[in-house]
Formats: structure tokens, C-alpha cells, sequence
């Protein structure tokens, strides 16, 4: 009888160990393959500690971009509480992951590994902010009207959305800064971006929603002319849904997909869709994201029938 072989493509994403159960908080940088910072400073600023003039400038590696992914994709089996702020946008749909109708959410994509952060040291040359002046952040562009920021701090149950039409801009108080991004669960692979400008504004920051203040005065505030603001521009990407391929190598099925994470992954099969249980098949490999692994199926001697899947380890 002729071999026969075939990938599992729908399932080649499926998680090997879920987390399940209530969190409290938003999966984090840590979560999401670590934080991307740009730092901003002050630079030919006449008066290091107190300067009237000045040229922000920014310190930033934006490589690789950051995924938008669900919660599901984040923490497998995860739900948040019914009355945090961030549930009805985050929270997964009912029922998936195991998530009870009233902690469901419309599931929307999300990331916070990039976040602003200041530097000021005169040795190096760089200034502190001038003082009853703050630093401001505003949106310049955005690649979708759908692409939406959010100030997000979970023991204050805060997810308001920010640096959007109706608040184009905040003042910031200079603390390390990760702002949620989020769009649609329905959203379009592919690579979206935002430009953001950081300027000296001629006003005070108050304090109340933590490290940014988006209060009508924080709203109005205007940039200080003698301060030469700078630009930064975050790029993310939505990834299409990884596909297994199959070939045959000196006569043994080779499996291949392109990993849209750095994450470890391993071979499993079964010889018949009607056994219960997938069952590991050798070792799991280390993938990065964007370049193709291959899996090997060397069992001797060959089943008549065998299907596979690739599921990522937590």
C-alpha cells in the first residue's frame, strides 16, 4: 500500500499547555517577547539642569516589530474579571479559551512592548526638563483609524483610550511608559504603524492617571518653540496565520511551517483523526520567528497513514 501522509494546517498554531483561569492583569511586555524602549532626551540644551533651549533626540531599535495577537495567543485559556476596565475590548470571545459568558470580551489584538522612557544626565549632556514645563507626546499619523492607544494601569482599573482624534495628545512625566496598542480581532494581516512627536510643553504635569495626564489642560497645552521636538514611528505587525507544509525527504515526511514567534514547538501526530490523544513525535525545536523549521518524521517502518500538527510550547 502506498504511504500516506497530510499536515493538520488549521491546528499547526495549537498550544501544548494552557494557563487557564481568572487573571488579573493585561499580559505585559515579558509576555510578548520583551520591551522595546526608545529613549528620549535632551540634547544642546544651554542650562543642563534648568534649559531654556534645547533639541530632543531619541535613542531607539524598533527590531523585530511586535505582533498584535489575542488573549488566547498570550496566555492560552486565560479571562480576565468581569469588571476590569479592559475586559469588553480584550477579554476573548464567549467561550473561547474557556472564557464564561460574563467575562467574554470582542477579543481584540494587543501589545505594550514598546513603551517611552526619558534619560537625563549632564555628564552625558543631556538635560533635565525645564522646570513648570513636562514632556508631551502626540499622534501624528497612524496607518488605520482602527489602530488605538490606551493608558492602561490595572491596580486603578484605568484602560482609557489616548493619543487618539479626541486626545491627540499627553503630558508625560518622564517614567518608563507602555501604552497598550490594540485593533479589531478582524483586523488584516499585515504591518501597521503610528508616528508619535515628543516635545517640551509649556505646562505643568498633574498627577492622576499615572504616568500620563490627559486632562483638559494636559489637552490644551502647546510646545515650548525653543525646544526642537522629535519623532518616533512604532511599527506592528499581524501575522497570517502560520500554514504547515509536507514533503518527503530521501523518503521521510518533512513538516514545515514559518513561526510568527520566537517560541519552542514540537512534532505530534496520530494515525487515525479518531484516536483521542496527539502523541509527541521526537524533540522540540527552538523557532524564530520569520525563518522556516522543518520536523522530521523518521519512524521505522512506516505507518500506511499519519497526520501531523505543530504546537507551541508554554
Amino acid at each position: 500500500m502506498k504511504n500516506f501522509y497530510t499536515a493538520i494546517l488549521a491546528v499547526c498554531a495549537a498550544v501544548a499547555v494552557a494557563q487557564a483561569g481568572l487573571i488579573t492583569s493585561v499580559p505585559g511586555p515579558d509576555d510578548q517577547g520583551g520591551m522595546i524602549m526608545p529613549l528620549i532626551y535632551i540634547t544642546n540644551a544651554d542650562d543642563p539642569v534648568n534649559p531654556t533651549t534645547g533639541t530632543l533626540a531619541v535613542g531607539f531599535d524598533p527590531h523585530p516589530s511586535p505582533v498584535l495577537a489575542g488573549l488566547q495567543y498570550w496566555s492560552p485559556g486565560s479571562w480576565f474579571d468581569a469588571t476590569a476596565a479592559w475586559r469588553a475590548d480584550l477579554g476573548s470571545p464567549a467561550g473561547v479559551g474557556g472564557t464564561p459568558p460574563e467575562n467574554a470580551g470582542r477579543g481584540d489584538l494587543f501589545n505594550s512592548q514598546y513603551g517611552f522612557t526619558f534619560g537625563a544626565d549632564p555628564a552625558e549632556g543631556w538635560a533635565y526638563v525645564p522646570e513648570g514645563k513636562s514632556l508631551g507626546i502626540r499622534l501624528k499619523s497612524r496607518s488605520s483609524s482602527f489602530l488605538q492607544a490606551f493608558n492602561y494601569d490595572d491596580y486603578d482599573n484605568i484602560w482609557d483610550e489616548v493619543m487618539s482624534p479626541a486626545r491627540p495628545q499627553v503630558l508625560w512625566n518622564g517614567s518608563m511608559w507602555h501604552n497598550y496598542f490594540t485593533l479589531p480581532a478582524d483586523a488584516p494581516p499585515g504591518v501597521y504603524t503610528a508616528e508619535y512627536e515628543i516635545f517640551i510643553a509649556n505646562a505643568e504635569f498633574q498627577d492622576g492617571t499615572g504616568f500620563v495626564d490627559y486632562s483638559p489642560s494636559a489637552l490644551a497645552a502647546v510646545a515650548d518653540p525653543n525646544f526642537t521636538p522629535v519623532t518616533v514611528t512604532y511599527t506592528w505587525v499581524v501575522p497570517a496565520p502560520p500554514v504547515a507544509t509536507i514533503s518527503l525527504a530521501s523518503g521521510q515526511p518533512v513538516v514545515s511551517f514559518i513561526p510568527i514567534k520566537n517560541a519552542n514547538y514540537r512534532l505530534q501526530y496520530k494515525d487515525s483523526l479518531d484516536a483521542v490523544n496527539w502523541v509527541d513525535l521526537g524533540p522540540s525545536q527552538r523557532g524564530v520567528s520569520g525563518v522556516k523549521m522543518n520536523f522530521s518524521d523518521g519512524t521505522s517502518p512506516r505507518p500506511s497513514r499519519r497526520f501531523y500538527q505543530i504546537v507551541e510550547l508554554r
